[in-house]
């Protein structure tokens, strides 16, 4: 997993602003009242509890928004909305008290509201993110673009909730819960799964980067690999974090996808043995397969699985 640069503060101080207006619009306006809305005599309290949390909901780190949630957890009274989030039921099952009160949350903490804010929404976020790559699986690029016209091109990766907003709808608009992300890890792998119950660490709480390998080997001599047939390779995590990550994400299963690249690895360092002596004593071997510098694979697709991978390759006979 690649860590996520931290906004600076002047779009802290901002998107707090903005969150914290958005949320009083609506707590603030004339008749509104949790309790008689919903039936449940400690609403009010809840979005009192809310309110004096703000600015943590807003642009907490991850850490106390952990604190946030272990505290409504807890609570005697907060813990039964809790643990209907976290099973929601489906059809005649569904409780009216409990779906009112989640409807209220989700407008308090309007996560389309957010998305639609051309000035501290959604855009705005990942542009301060400077992610080039899908922080998960370092694949594919999370392209973004905002051009000035209406009708210019727009792209911005999705935004995954990494503490899911359907378990913890107040955490919808969290600044450090909003992770850039592509569609495969946000839309088909993670989808609503909680990170909380396997304990994953938090891409803007990885230090250092989580490490994976490639496990590159081949029983043959480099001349003889021609085909992805010919050698094998296994993506997985150098730490027990690191593979708790690549299993959440199913990075191995993925990478199976990319023999080709590899092979075309093979072919490279092939061409670099055949080059002049005095030149190839010149030519760094794995910059020379990788074509970019083995430091820079944090902004590289597959550039964690190439340069180990290159590495290896480098010293195989």
């Amino acid at each position: 997993m690649l860590k996520l640069v931290s906004p600076d503060q002047s779009f802290l101080s901002r998107y707090e602003t903005a969150r914290t207006a958005a949320f009083k619009a609506i707590a603030d306006a004339p008749g509104f009242d949790p309790n008689a809305a919903t039936g449940l005599k400690w609403s009010a309290r809840f979005v009192a509890h809310l309110r004096a949390n703000l600015q943590v909901l807003a642009v907490g780190s991850p850490g106390r928004l952990r604190k946030q949630v272990a505290e409504i957890e807890t609570d005697l009274d907060f813990r039964e909305f809790a643990q209907y989030c976290a099973k929601r039921p489906r059809g005649k099952k569904k409780r009216t008290d409990m779906e009112a009160l989640i409807g209220i949350v989700e407008q308090l903490f309007d996560y389309d509201g957010f998305c639609k804010d051309k000035v501290n929404g959604a855009y705005a976020l990942v542009r301060q993110h400077k992610q080039r790559l899908c922080p998960y699986c370092q694949m594919h690029h999370v392209n973004y673009h905002m051009a000035p016209l209406k009708k210019d091109l727009n792209l911005r990766p999705p935004l995954d909730h990494f503490y899911p907003k359907s378990k913890y709808p107040y955490l919808a608009t969290s600044l450090f819960n909003l992770i850039p992300s592509c569609e495969q890890c946000n839309s088909r792998i993670k989808l609503a799964r909680d990170p909380l119950d396997v304990g994953l660490v938090h891409p803007l709480e990885t230090a250092p980067i989580l490490g994976f390998e490639s496990g590159w080997h081949s029983a043959l001599p480099l001349r003889s690999i021609l085909e992805v047939k010919h050698f094998e390779f296994a993506f997985v995590g150098k730490s027990p974090e690191a593979q708790d990550f690549a299993e959440f994400f199913q990075l191995g299963k993925r990478y199976e996808w990319y023999d080709l690249e590899l092979l075309d690895l093979v072919r490279k360092f092939r061409k670099y043995r055949d080059l002049p002596v005095l030149l190839r004593s010149a030519i760094d071997p794995v910059e020379y397969a990788l074509s970019f510098p083995a430091t820079a694979a944090g902004q590289r697709a597959l550039g964690g699985l190439l340069v180990d991978a290159a590495q290896r390759i480098a010293t195989h006979r």
